[in-house]
């Protein structure tokens, strides 16, 4: 009796789930980060390194008809797919999980860009969305390093490109058996764990940030080749030589690749962002906004110091006072922290470049400590806990600890996050975008999402 191989059971689950079998918290969860990813994805393309991707993009091949999301511009189908899978992260608002990183950023725009080229359905999306978070969540999770390694080797998109190879395969209309290979294609095509040299602690932070668009690329090639008849090695995931050793881990725990298949549903763990910055910062940022009410929300002037006390890893690498560019600015803690007592609405505005004029933005971040706590405690390491005090002029003392990801947004907060984000650039198009993906399962065929996507 021959074993099935890792990829063969991933390929089965995703080929067999329907959508009637999926739990109705699980689809709305889906929904949900569906919206998110496109209002992140509209958002991201304000900032200058979206512009920047844009132009590349329309510059290799204008003679596609594929919106780029919340741009005049169109490109072919894989520049369309590399473009707006990069366009979710770039403001670094997109969903989050605790193991991969941000999922949705190669699954969702890669998804829809993918149905708007070939007509799927909405439920044909919304069913390949729901097996891509599930596939790829589970990969990092076997796959994932310990704390020691992963401080030297660290990478998301190199997980991540899983995710669109399902969400893809399952919308190409693949096999079980080509989906197999596609997922072990998909291992060679994968970008190297390059995080601890994006610019962490070697600043500024590098633009191309987390690589989600060639990942969302690299598993679009997968797909097609696998389309053609490629074949691919289907113990990828398996055994000592596994894909956790060519990813830079030390560790792998095979079970968590299929342990619970649709009954333990990872995508519910993917929380959503209520700050645009690294994730590590945001127990910091819900410390300080608790201390700050508990002080009654002080003018910044009254403001004497903010010290804020978490992982000495996040104190070592986040405690930077100049960033040096909107990048370099979602990971610095002085500055959110600074936005935040400045009462700057979470969103496109926190990477705005007019707030680098305000003398009291710096002024406000200079006020910022940083206190390296050592605790074993699982939920104080990474910067998932922190504590916050706050000094006032009149020598009064507020405190307060928060822990990530107590912030996520539910349903109506995405909803209106995705307001934030998309009607400053789409106007009232933004509105038809939301009620035409709140209704994404009813829709017969994704074309019509095009003209809502673009601007003329």
């Amino acid at each position: 009796m021959t074993t099935r191989t890792t990829a063969e059971s991933l390929a089965e689950f995703a080929r067999d789930l329907r959508l009637e079998d999926v739990p109705c918290d699980v689809v709305d969860k889906a929904k949900t980060l569906i919206l998110d990813s496109v209002g992140c994805a509209i958002g991201g393309q304000r900032t200058p390194f979206g512009q920047a991707a844009i132009r590349m993009a329309f510059e290799e091949e204008r003679e596609g008809s594929l919106p780029i999301m919340g741009s005049r511009d169109k490109t072919t189908l894989p520049w369309a797919i590399y473009v707006n899978s990069y366009l979710a992260n770039c403001l670094d608002f997109d969903d989050v999980h605790d193991v991969t990183g941000h999922p949705g950023a190669t699954i969702v725009p890669p998804a829809l860009t993918w149905a708007m080229a070939g007509g799927s359905s909405g439920a044909a999306v919304l069913r390949s969305v729901i097996a891509a978070y599930e596939v790829s969540i589970r990969i990092a999770e076997g796959c994932r390093s310990s704390r020691e390694r992963s401080r030297v080797v660290a990478g998301y998109s190199t997980f991540q490109i899983f995710g669109t190879t399902v969400a893809l395969g399952l919308l190409a209309g693949l096999s079980a058996a080509e989906m197999a290979d596609a997922l072990a294609l998909t291992g060679p095509h994968a970008t190297v764990p390059f995080v601890r040299k994006s610019g962490r602690q070697d600043r500024p932070y590098s633009w191309i940030k987390n690589n989600y668009g060639w990942a969302a690329l690299g598993g679009y090639l997968a797909v097609n080749l696998a389309g053609q008849g490629f074949r691919g090695n289907r113990t990828l995931l398996d055994g000592d030589r596994g894909f956790w050793r060519m990813a830079g881990s030390d560790n792998c725990d095979p079970d968590r690749f299929c342990d619970g298949l649709g009954t333990q549903w990872r995508l519910t763990q993917v929380d959503v962002k209520p700050y645009p910055c690294c994730r590590h910062i945001h127990a910091a940022l819900g410390a300080v906004r608790r201390a700050l009410a508990e002080a009654g929300h002080p003018d910044t002037t009254d403001v004497m110091m903010i010290e804020v006390a978490s992982d000495p890893d996040l104190i070592r690498d986040f405690l930077v006072y100049r960033p040096q560019d909107v990048v370099d600015a979602q990971f610095s803690l002085p500055y959110t922290v600074a936005l935040l007592v400045l009462g700057v609405t979470p969103g496109y505005e926190w990477l705005d470049k007019g707030n680098w004029d305000r003398s009291e933005l710096w002024q406000t971040a200079d006020k910022v400590r940083g206190r390296a706590v050592e605790t074993p405690e699982p939920e104080r390491l990474g910067g998932r806990w922190a504590g916050c005090r706050v000094v006032l002029r009149d020598g009064s003392e507020h405190t307060a600890v928060a822990t990530a990801p107590s912030e996520s947004l539910d349903g109506p907060q995405v909803a209106a996050k995705f307001g934030r984000l998309a009607v400053p650039v789409l106007g009232q198009k933004a509105l038809g975008v939301a009620e035409w993906l709140a209704r994404v399962e009813a829709q017969a065929n994704c074309e019509s999402l095009i003209p809502l996507l673009g601007l003329e």
